[in-house]
């Protein structure tokens, strides 16, 4: 009934003519598969109809197609890897990665912190670089190039490929960052990136105290060796010699970022210290990027594989709280239906199988929540509202927890479960209610984060 809404379904997620009913029975078909009970399929379409739970994009558009080269998944997070990672043939490799990963119609998302401030000497050659910032001009074109498409309807109908959604991230102590914040100032440059500064817990204590902030650098010169073998982008971890490039007020640098970002909309800024001291696998991963549109922090070769909640569909008949029992019913299926693209999924790079089976990261959120209270007459940002959505995601992500649990109890754990690990992480300490915590402590957790 709405034309609009016809319109995305019909270009984007429409295979083979079929209705939304027929979308969702293909997905729900595929996803439970490989399952030996066969009323996980029903269970999975009751789920997915009336739009009560919403897999990411990728998986509405491709799960059951047979397309062979097209993912599950809707973004992932590279990076540079290995020995000598801001050389030049450390750079072309992740280009590579990039490629792949745009090819198979998947977002992407990368730290650039690694690569060297701008007119530092490249050794052999007697030229110096030109910097993070101007390297990225490679990206950019590169994704425009990549998901251009021809613009002819392809096979099974009118699917289209996607438009090569990306992030970049870098330190707010990288000597090109005020480059890096005012890029897009200028119109039509890096057009194809999202772009966020990683923001330190003492950076913003700087800016809190007035303080001076030192733009810096390993200094590559002093151990040449020991920079190629050891340099990896994360200057907290680095032992050798630093070199300061240039010292500010760390306010200055802020105002900055937010003028920037009132201008144009862009660099947002990514409390990186919080998003890895909250990492249910901060003892095994440091993040440093995100999906293009930031929902999900992901280590190197990470997935980002997500649904939403649709909160409007689990609301009282009476309009005046959330329906409980019908959230209760419906995600244990919405858990197993996102753990099971793990299992059917095509992925663009080797070491993306490897990432996504060990740490079988989902990601359930919510939509429709303004709608949901707008339905229920409550203002939203009222004492009522953050009751009701309080109320409303404690329930949800205790049943999420307990649902990860009960899968682990039947079909094991994430290769990565370490249960005193856990017990020392934000989840595992500050959020999960006794009940749940008791229910892992038995049976582990199937997916490390959810």
């Amino acid at each position: 009934m709405n034309k609009l809404s016809q319109e995305i379904f019909e270009s984007t997620y429409q295979f083979n003519g079929e209705s939304v009913e027929g979308m969702w029975t293909r997905v729900a078909r595929n996803l439970a598969s490989k399952e030996t009970d066969i009323m996980h399929e029903l269970h999975f379409y009751n789920a997915l109809e009336d739009f009560k739970f919403i897999p990411a994009g990728r998986i509405l558009s491709n799960a059951g197609t047979g397309y062979k080269g097209t993912s599950y998944i809707n973004c992932f997070v590279s990076g540079f890897r290995g020995e000598d990672q801001d050389s030049m043939e450390g750079i072309l490799a992740e280009l590579r990665r990039q490629a792949l990963i745009l090819k198979s119609e998947g977002g992407y998302g990368f730290c650039a912190s690694v690569l060297r401030p701008k007119g530092a000497m490249i050794e052999g050659i007697g030229s110096s670089t030109p910097g993070m910032v101007r390297f990225l001009d490679m990206w950019d074109t590169q994704s425009g190039v990549i998901t251009q498409g021809s613009g002819v309807e392809q096979e099974g109908g009118k699917k289209k490929i996607r438009k090569g959604a990306q992030m970049v991230t870098a330190y707010c102590w990288h000597p090109d960052i005020e480059e890096f914040i005012t890029a897009k100032q200028t119109p039509n440059r890096l057009t194809k990136f999202n772009m966020s500064v990683l923001v330190t817990d003492e950076f913003m204590e700087a800016v809190r105290d007035n303080k001076i902030w030192e733009l810096k650098f390993p200094d590559f010169s002093a151990d040449k060796e020991f920079y190629k073998k050891n340099w990896n982008g994360d200057i907290k971890s680095w032992t050798g010699k630093i070199k300061v490039y240039k010292t500010l007020q760390a306010r200055d640098l802020y105002d900055l970022m937010m003028k920037s970002a009132y201008n144009r909309a862009e660099p947002g800024i990514l409390f990186i210290d919080t998003i890895n001291d909250n990492n249910n696998l901060r003892h095994v991963e440091v993040i440093n990027a995100t999906n293009p549109c930031g929902e999900q922090p992901l280590p190197v070769g990470g997935a980002c594989l997500l649904g939403s909640i649709n909160v409007t569909q689990f609301i009282r008949n009476d309009f005046l709280d959330w329906d409980y029992e019908k959230l209760e019913q419906h995600i244990p299926s919405i858990v197993r239906m996102l753990d099971n693209v793990i299992e059917h999924t095509f992925m663009p790079l080797p070491e993306q199988y490897d990432e996504i089976r060990n740490k079988r990261r989902i990601g359930i959120g919510a939509t429709g929540l303004g709608s949901a209270l707008i339905m229920m007459g409550v203002e939203y940002g009222s004492e009522e509202s953050l009751r009701l959505v309080d109320n409303y995601f404690k329930f949800v992500t205790n049943k999420i927890y307990q649902a990860s649990s009960m899968l682990a109890k039947e079909k094991g754990t994430f290769p990565l479960w370490d249960l005193d690990n856990f017990m020392d992480t934000y989840f595992g300490e500050k959020i999960l209610s006794e009940e749940t915590i008791e229910m892992i402590k038995e049976y582990g957790l199937r997916n490390s984060h959810l």
